[in-house]
């Protein structure tokens, strides 16, 4: 959807910009990838602009406009020649389209030397906002560093204090990073860059698990920082912080959770024939986990038992027709995560 839009916006600039003197039509060549992983996005960046002349009319500046396409096959040298290829023999009075950086660069020189604008629809490669800026380019779009730059800062902010980067080797690619890198101070454990067109990651993913198993990269850290992020941008820096404290309480450690799920127990033993999820008192410990959810039926629970994994307010418990000794309150504890309160009143 973002990058129909984005095709619709650059019909629309073109709408703007002057027309040759004395033409009823304007020729724009139209470059975009239309092949391979990234024809999709072209395919959309074309769809809006041909969706952006339709709401100005079918018009561009009051002339007809004839649109000819061109693939680049996300291919700079491929790029290159449909650019020449439109200047030269079409004679285009406008060159828009473009998706990939690396094919913006390569197309670039050529099109403003020659005095024809170029409008990008999407690639912004950042040397083209410095010293080699011209006249005859404009982009609907962005600079590629700006988003990331924005991601950095947010990172920054949120004390995340390591970071593997993993970008495309390409011009968006290095541009990617080196926005995130303008702003996050944290430490870089790496920084990949991966062939352009990839669609296979697996050997990259092999290479962060290596650091994460050498401790270049410690992974609970790692999941903590990210929970803390996700918490705090969904509710509150508050919130993060109390999550943590318990998550604290509980995994590290070792206490009861501050809310836990409670059952009343019912004194004496269960009528016959009664199948309802009602704890007696005269429950064994393996019923009692099945009654409190804590086991699908008393083989798991017995196995549960048999591992060591429950606990009676924090002591491991091995007798499985264990019964609660009287009244009060017991904390019922299964693997680190599920808890319950077993209250039995006089």
């Amino acid at each position: 959807m973002r990058t129909t839009l984005i095709g619709a916006a650059t019909a629309a600039l073109l709408a703007g910009l002057a027309a040759p003197a004395g033409a009823q039509t304007v020729k724009i060549g139209f470059i975009a990838t239309f092949s391979g992983p990234g024809g999709t996005i072209g395919t959309h960046l074309y769809d809006g602009f041909m969706l952006g002349i339709e709401h100005a009319g079918g018009k561009l500046g009051g002339l007809v406009p004839e649109v000819l396409t061109e693939d680049d096959q996300l291919k700079p040298d491929v790029g290159l020649q449909a650019a020449q290829k439109l200047l030269q023999r079409d004679k285009v009075d406008f060159i828009s389209g473009v998706i990939f950086s690396n094919v913006m660069m390569a197309i670039y020189k050529p099109v403003i030397e020659s005095k024809t604008f170029l409008v990008s629809s999407n690639a912004g490669p950042s040397p083209i906002a410095g010293a080699q800026c011209s006249p005859y380019f404009f982009s609907t779009s962005w600079q590629n560093d700006d988003p990331h730059a924005a991601m950095g800062k947010h990172l920054q902010d949120k004390g995340i204090k390591k970071l593997y980067l993993m970008a495309p080797n390409y011009q968006a690619g290095k541009d990617a990073l080196t926005g995130v890198k303008s702003m996050f101070k944290g430490e870089i454990v790496d920084e990949v860059y991966t062939t352009v067109n990839q669609p296979d990651y697996s050997a990259e993913i092999a290479s962060l698990k290596e650091r994460v198993a050498s401790g270049a990269v410690h992974p609970r850290q790692a999941k903590v920082d990210l929970a803390k992020a996700i918490i705090t941008d969904f509710h509150s820096a508050g919130a993060a912080a109390e999550a943590e404290a318990e998550f604290d309480r509980i995994f590290v450690k070792k206490e009861t959770p501050d809310e836990v799920r409670e059952v009343v127990v019912t004194a004496g033993a269960a009528p016959e024939g009664d199948a309802s999820a009602t704890v007696y008192a005269a429950d064994g410990l393996n019923r009692i986990l099945v009654k409190c959810g804590l086991a699908e039926s008393g083989s798991e629970a017995t196995r549960k038992i048999k591992q060591g994994g429950v606990r009676i307010d924090g002591a491991k418990v091995s007798d499985f027709g264990w019964k609660l000794p009287g009244p009060g309150a017991y904390v019922l504890q299964v693997g680190a995560r599920q808890f319950v309160k077993l209250v039995l009143k006089n």
